[in-house]
C-alpha cells in the first residue's frame, strides 16, 4: 500500500548515512535526508486521511445499507403489496449477499490498515468496522428465518393469487364472448 512505500521510504533515508568524506571533500546531506523523510511522513499522513475519510464514506454507506435492510425486512405484511416488498429485499438480501460480504472486508482492510500504519481512528469507527461482518451475518439469517416464518402467508396469498387469476380468466373468457359476438369480428359474417 502507499502507506507502506511512505514508510519504508522515510525508514530507509532516515537509515542511510547523510555524510560521506570523497577524497578532499566532505558532503553533508543530512538535510536533505531529514527533509526528504518530513516529506513522506507527511505523504503518509495525507494519504491516510484521504484513506480515512473514503473509508469511513464506505462505512456509513454500509450501516445504512444494512439498517434499511432490517428495517424493511421486519415488518409483517399486511397486503399483497406488502408481502411482496418483504420477499423482494429477502431476495437482494440473499441475491447480493457476497458483493456486501466483499465490501465490507475491504472496509474492515482499510481500518485495519490505517491501524497498522498508526492513523488516528475513532475507536467507535474502528469497532463499528470490525462488526460489520457479524451484523451482515446476523441480518441474513434473520431474513431467512423471515422468508421461513412467511410460508403460511405465502400459502394464503397463494390461494387468493389463484382466485384472483381464475376470476380474472372467467371475466376475460366472457370478454372475449361479447368481443366475438358483437364486436368487429361478428360484422364478417354479414359481407358475404
Amino acid at each position: 500500500s502507499k502507506l507502506q512505500q511512505f514508510e519504508v521510504l522515510a525508514t530507509l533515508v532516515q537509515n542511510q548515512c547523510a555524510t560521506k568524506d570523497i577524497d578532499f571533500l566532505f558532503v553533508d546531506a543530512s538535510m536533505v535526508s531529514r527533509s526528504i523523510a518530513a516529506k513522506a511522513q507527511e505523504w503518509k499522513i495525507e494519504y491516510g486521511n484521504v484513506l480515512h475519510q473514503n473509508t469511513k464514506a464506505m462505512l456509513d454507506e454500509m450501516t445504512d445499507m444494512m439498517q434499511q435492510l432490517r428495517d424493511d425486512t421486519q415488518g409483517d405484511p399486511k397486503n399483497l403489496d406488502d408481502l411482496k416488498f418483504v420477499l423482494n429485499r429477502i431476495a437482494s438480501i440473499s441475491e447480493d449477499s457476497m458483493d456486501v460480504e466483499l465490501k465490507y472486508l475491504d472496509i474492515i482492510e482499510r481500518y485495519r490498515t490505517l491501524s497498522k500504519y498508526g492513523h488516528p481512528v475513532p475507536e467507535a469507527e474502528a469497532k463499528e468496522a470490525a462488526l460489520l461482518d457479524s451484523r451482515w451475518h446476523s441480518l441474513f439469517c434473520d431474513a431467512k428465518t423471515k422468508d421461513l416464518r412467511l410460508v403460511l402467508v405465502k400459502d394464503k396469498f397463494r390461494e387468493v393469487t389463484k382466485q384472483q387469476v381464475s376470476d380474472f380468466a372467467a371475466e376475460i373468457k366472457a370478454e372475449k364472448l361479447v368481443f366475438f359476438n358483437s364486436g368487429p369480428p361478428s360484422m364478417y359474417d354479414d359481407l358475404d
